[in-house]
């Protein structure tokens, strides 16, 4: 994998400095969308507890191993047959340049720091995961405003003597659920 990503990755340096606003930026972003398996710390301990194959890359000594541009290869296109995404079709190069600022500041972090980010990061991901639930009904909501259900036909009944042809008839319809 390594010299897949040289061979591949750009030369570039990150082109955004480590302001503050830039690493906050940076941190959000992780929170969001990296945190779920590298933890909000890069320990890799995350609320899931899942054991990938390979297990996720432990960021927080801050990929020293690894250039500016082959990280930004790696974010941006994932890697096969692993849990990690490519993020570079629905991110901005910017983001996922202020992500890689955050992971290089990881290393540093104090551990005041590091709580302060674990409790956050419960709170962030619960809201996360509060907003995904809301999304998720609001879109079954709409694709049921758009394709109704059409009406629910009750299988035919064998004939019975016992009774009135009333009794027979099957509902023609069910009641739509509200959003």
């Amino acid at each position: 994998m390594r010299q897949w990503v040289q061979r591949n990755a750009p030369v570039d340096h990150n082109p955004f400095p480590p302001t503050a606003d830039n690493l906050k930026a940076g941190r959000r972003e992780f929170g969001e969308h990296c945190a779920v398996c590298h933890g909000v710390d890069g320990s890799a301990h995350t609320r899931l507890g899942a054991n990938f194959y390979p297990p996720v890359t432990r960021l927080e000594r801050g990929a020293p191993g690894w250039s500016d541009g082959e990280l930004f290869f790696i974010i941006s296109n994932g890697i096969r047959y692993t849990g990690m995404p490519g993020f570079g079709a629905r991110h901005k190069p910017e983001t996922i340049w202020r992500i890689i600022l955050w992971i290089r500041q990881l290393p540093h972090l104090t551990a005041q720091e590091k709580a302060d980010l674990e409790n956050e990061g419960s709170t962030g991901l619960m809201k996360h995961e509060a907003a995904a639930s809301t999304r998720t009904a609001t879109k079954r909501c709409r694709e049921r405003a758009a394709f109704p259900m059409a009406p629910r036909r009750a299988p035919p009944r064998p004939q019975s003597t016992v009774g009135s042809s009333s009794d027979l008839t099957p509902p023609t319809s069910r009641p739509q659920r509200p959003c």
